[in-house]
């Protein structure tokens, strides 16, 4: 797994957290506030990495039909709409553990 892979990873880790913690817990507006700013900063980022891969793909209308999700998930979380849009980043965390578990399955078959 690449450096970027697990930096996203990581990301679609700590969105998934702000996802359960607007959820479960009561917050109050700074508390929302101070969430919703993480969160659109993660979906910048996941905005970026797709624009650049997009960019840089030798077949970008092949990566546009595996990778549309990807574009879906970057969406910021701004209506109700939108923050349904969210638990595509869930899909991706799940991607990426596929991802390590094929890559361990791989070295240890070395």
């Amino acid at each position: 797994m690449r450096y970027d892979d697990i930096v996203m990873l990581i990301l679609a880790l700590v969105s998934g957290i702000l996802l359960i913690l607007e959820l479960t817990l009561n917050l109050n507006a700074e508390e929302m506030y101070a969430l919703d700013t993480i969160d659109l900063g993660i979906a910048i980022t996941f905005l970026c990495e797709f624009t650049i891969k997009l960019l840089t793909a030798r077949k970008k209308i092949k990566f546009l039909q595996d990778h549309w999700w990807d574009l879906l998930a970057a969406i910021p979380v701004t209506t109700p709409f939108t923050e349904a849009l969210r638990l595509l980043r869930i899909l991706r965390i799940v991607l990426h553990l596929r991802l390590i578990e094929k890559e361990r399955e791989t070295l240890f078959k070395r």
